[in-house]
């Protein structure tokens, strides 16, 4: 049985129920426990990257704020259910906050600054990639990826931008500690800058 949340204008569906005596219990395929912290912490990262991103072309995410509505009022079992429906509103989403793996151990702000700074340059790069035969004919992926041109402009987009988003991270961090690095990465006005440090 399939039961239907209609949070307008989208209809978000949960798989099972279990009908209990007082209350219906929904049962989700999210094996961890949504405890309140959790909840919280994957809220602001989600609200900090809509805030930093243009989301219109994206209608499912015209959803999100209402599910997370929802889950702050609602029990554990209710707020795995709502994250599970977050992550099918997130589908095919660039640069989507919430990517598999691991998940970000960096600040909300400073994660939707380099996921914004990494999306903004994605789409500059896709486009200077279709507007130019020099580029699709000369500009060649490294050895270790295989060589040769790109195939598309998505995909030189992505090659360069996989590269950037682990220079703006590993530079955050450097900065953060206090290392030397070649590369410090400064959060302003909710964009990612790279910053050159001359080490010797």
């Amino acid at each position: 049985m399939v039961v239907y949340f209609v949070i307008l204008p989208y209809i978000v569906a949960f798989p099972s129920i279990t009908v209990g005596d007082d209350m219906i219990q929904y049962e989700s395929k999210e094996r961890d426990i949504m405890d309140e912290n959790t909840w919280n912490m994957k809220k602001t990262q989600i609200e900090e990257w809509m805030s930093a991103n243009d989301i219109a072309q994206y209608p499912a995410l015209s959803a999100v704020s209402g599910l997370l509505t929802a889950g702050s009022v609602s029990d554990e079992a209710t707020k795995e259910n709502l994250y599970a429906a977050i992550r099918n509103c997130f589908k095919g989403v660039d640069n989507s906050p919430l990517r598999k793996g691991r998940g970000s151990n960096l600040p909300a702000d400073v994660d939707a600054a380099i996921n914004a700074t990494v999306s903004a340059l994605r789409t500059d790069l896709m486009t200077c990639w279709d507007a130019s035969p020099s580029i699709q004919n000369n500009i060649m992926q490294h050895g270790r990826s295989g060589g040769g041109t790109f195939g598309s402009g998505s995909d030189y987009a992505d090659y360069h931008a996989k590269i950037v988003r682990k220079r703006l991270v590993d530079g955050y961090k450097a900065a953060q500690e206090g290392k030397e690095a070649d590369y410090h990465t400064v959060i302003s006005d909710g964009a990612a800058i790279t910053v050159h440090q001359e080490v010797a």
